[in-house]
């Protein structure tokens, strides 16, 4: 039994590696280890593939750019005035693979919805020269079954790993296979070849609703992994060569007393050669001068903090996750400790229904008067979400939800919405 493993490529306007690796995929690649199933991995987002023709170096802390190619936009987005982008390992490179190797079965995974065509390019490719049965899974599966189904893969797997064994016991040929929770696995980073960073869960799901956001219904309940189990995928993945630990958590200071404080005391004792990045927005309510401490007691790289608007009306609206006064008490703490500020970004909000230009840019001049740089964090539309419910009607394509699409179609003028970001990237030249 052979199976092959696949992250696909991504056609959007903009993308850049912060990290970016199919953790879900890595996981089940584990699972199938554990059952003794032979895998490959073919990652069309690995900058440092053998099937690149040109090597792209990387950027800061294991970061940069993925290889592109300018591609026409969809027909649905003929009028949207910017260039849109292939990105990822050359579709003929993958052709040429699967030609030369026969696979049992293929299995896809998926992130974003609006991210589909590139997923369908690879189900074509798939049809055209494998007779091997294809399985898509991944967040746009579970969130949007009945699309997925529509790229005619053989089958959808729209559940969780706890699941897979009972699906593919029901759908395949693939019996009797053993059920293994996250803490069982490591998901398996050595599947690359020149490969220096990692993107690693401590908790799954996430213990608030954001009105945005469908971590609660794809993940319902929120838990944190096993100490000593993260201490053996940290202790694993050093040995492969990982130098770069980017945690992907979404309440990682939630509980902090319980979770963050125990087990990042073990990860400071064991004097990993390892740099960690607090890269998904640490919330700014939680700060304290005790986070503080334990952050510089590490060798940190970059940190995010999640302040998203100055707006208590949009926190009170959209997450119950802070408001003004906790975000001047988090920003003025950090400001007077010796976390280096050029390593801190701030999240903010564009594009939600509700902001105006002029909310996004006074929470922009806000965060740069105190010496922080931004990442503007640009609102897609997620299915199974309220707000995705409230213009469902209206989004009769995936790629409509695209966060650099939406904010400026159906919220913010185009061009008032392109003047601010471009207003962003200076303040944060001038820091």
């Amino acid at each position: 039994m052979q199976i092959l493993l696949v992250n696909p490529p991504i056609y959007d306007f903009a993308c850049f590696d912060y990290w970016l690796k199919p953790l879900g995929l890595l996981y089940i690649a584990g699972f199938l280890r554990k059952n003794n199933i032979n895998i490959e991995l073919f990652d069309f987002l690995d900058r440092h593939s053998q099937y690149l023709d040109k090597y792209i170096p990387d950027k800061e802390f294991s970061t940069g750019n993925f290889h592109k190619i300018k591609i026409e936009r969809p027909a649905i987005l003929k009028d949207f005035p910017r260039q849109y982008y292939r990105y990822g390992v050359d579709n003929n490179k993958f052709c040429d693979y699967i030609k030369e190797n026969k696979f049992d079965y293929i299995f896809i995974t998926s992130m974003m919805t609006y991210w589909y065509p590139g997923i369908e390019e690879i189900i074509n490719s798939i049809r055209e020269y494998s007779d091997a049965v294809i399985v898509l899974g991944g967040v746009y599966a579970r969130l949007m079954p009945e699309h997925a189904k529509s790229l005619k893969p053989d089958l959808v797997f729209s559940s969780d790993i706890n699941s897979l064994p009972e699906f593919l016991n029901k759908h395949t040929t693939l019996k009797g296979l053993k059920s293994y929770d996250y803490d069982d696995l490591l998901p398996a980073y050595d599947l690359y070849e020149n490969n220096s960073s990692a993107a690693v869960f401590t908790q799954l799901g996430c213990p608030f609703r954001c009105t945005y956001c469908a971590i609660g219904n794809l993940n319902p309940v929120f838990r944190a992994f096993d100490h000593d189990c993260i201490i053996k995928m940290l202790d694993y993945l050093e040995d492969i060569g990982i130098t770069d630990i980017a945690f992907y958590d979404d309440a990682l200071l939630y509980k902090k007393k319980e979770h963050f404080f125990p087990l990042f005391k073990k990860i400071r004792d064991k004097n990993y050669n390892l740099r960690f990045h607090f890269s998904n927005g640490l919330h700014i309510s939680y700060i304290d001068e005790q986070v503080i401490e334990m952050i510089l007691s590490l060798n940190t790289g970059r940190i995010a903090l999640s302040v998203e608007s100055l707006s208590d009306s949009f926190h009170t609206s959209i997450d119950n996750k802070t408001d003004f006064k906790h975000i001047i008490n988090g920003m003025d703490l950090i400001i007077k400790s010796d976390l280096l500020l050029k390593d801190i970004y701030v999240y903010i909000m564009g594009g939600i229904p509700g902001q105006t230009i002029d909310e996004i840019e006074k929470t922009a001049e806000f965060v740069h008067s105190k010496g922080f740089r931004i990442l503007m964090n640009e609102f897609s539309p997620v299915p199974t979400t309220p707000i995705y419910a409230s213009y469902q009607d209206k989004l009769t394509d995936p790629v409509l939800t695209g966060k650099s699409v939406f904010g400026p179609i159906f919220v913010n003028n185009v061009e008032k919405y392109q003047a601010l970001k471009n207003k962003i990237k200076k303040y944060n030249r001038e820091l």
